[in-house]
């Protein structure tokens, strides 16, 4: 496959597409996301529930972010899931996911991004740290970060 430059949209994958994207990612979540969850039932959840923000190279998903941005009191909106393609590593393709995410949550008018990545995923952590979140809560296994929407972030 030739490596294109991938272009961006939202709330565009089905669920089959969002589950073979998870599935191919499988490997690079620690843990491993098959062994939280059922992968096809996930991505019908996220299909149906979240807010998606996708990374397209052709006809192919190779990053997604996903969020529910549903809280009627518009205080948090929570990131469940942050995946791109092992090929697309290293290109700023979560960054920009993010970045899409963040912008539509604030437009929305959410005070604050939420979301949960294990201890052990070091690189995630300090991604997520350079962008501005903030450590809101450690257990053994994972840290809780969030991301202030009424500041100007950068």
């Amino acid at each position: 496959m030739t490596k294109r430059t991938p272009r961006y949209c939202r709330n565009h994958a089905t669920p089959d597409q969002i589950a073979a994207h998870l599935h191919r990612c499988d490997a690079f979540f620690i843990p491993a996301l098959s062994s939280r969850v059922d992968i096809r039932h996930y991505a019908t959840k996220l299909t149906t529930h979240a807010e998606r923000f996708e990374a397209w190279s052709g006809s192919e998903l190779v990053g997604l972010v996903a969020a529910y941005l549903n809280a009627a009191d518009f205080e948090r909106g929570f990131i469940t899931n942050v995946s791109v393609a092992p090929e697309y590593f290293g290109q700023g393709v979560a960054a920009e996911l993010l970045e899409h995410c963040r912008q539509h949550a604030r437009t929305l008018g959410f005070a604050r991004l939420e979301l949960e990545v294990a201890r052990a995923n070091l690189k995630a952590l300090e991604r997520y740290l350079r962008q501005g979140y903030r450590l809101q809560h450690q257990s053994d296994e994972s840290t809780t970060l969030h991301l202030p929407l009424d500041e100007e972030i950068r």
